[in-house]
């Protein structure tokens, strides 16, 4: 009765590990539209900048301040954004790491067995009386 309540009676569902493909192929998304931000908001700096400088020279000073202020908000975004694209790319790097090292151990894995196989195939005691043969 209280299981049903409190929901320890349901059947937990495992989920698949994501594809190193996909998860990379996402993060690269994330990244492009980070940048795209990025640009956008180089942008709106240099607009506030500038509106700065303009109003500094009607003599606006708390006009020119306000720009300042905003600007200097929009380079924090930046720096956060930076910051985030940054982030992605160490997971980029790390997934793509990963792919390497599993094709790595695959091949090492083949290799192995292909190695086993010649082995079994190669009889020592026929080498051993070829050997005899040619001395």
């Amino acid at each position: 009765m209280f299981g049903r309540l409190f929901g320890t009676n349901q059947k937990k569902t495992q989920t698949k590990a994501p594809n190193l493909n996909d998860s990379i192929q996402q993060l690269r998304q994330a990244t492009t539209q980070l940048e795209k931000r990025e640009v956008h908001l180089e942008k709106k700096i240099q607009v506030c900048l500038n509106n700065a400088k303009a109003k500094s020279k009607r003599r606006d000073k708390k006009g020119a301040l306000y720009e300042l202020k905003k600007k200097k908000q929009l380079e924090g975004q930046l720096q956060s954004i930076q910051g985030k694209k940054l982030n992605l790319e160490t997971q980029i790097m790390a997934l793509e790491d990963a792919h390497l090292n599993q094709q790595t151990l695959k091949a090492a894995s083949n290799a192995a067995k292909a190695m086993k196989s010649a082995v079994k195939e190669s009889d020592l005691d026929k080498a051993d009386e070829v050997m005899e043969d040619i001395n």
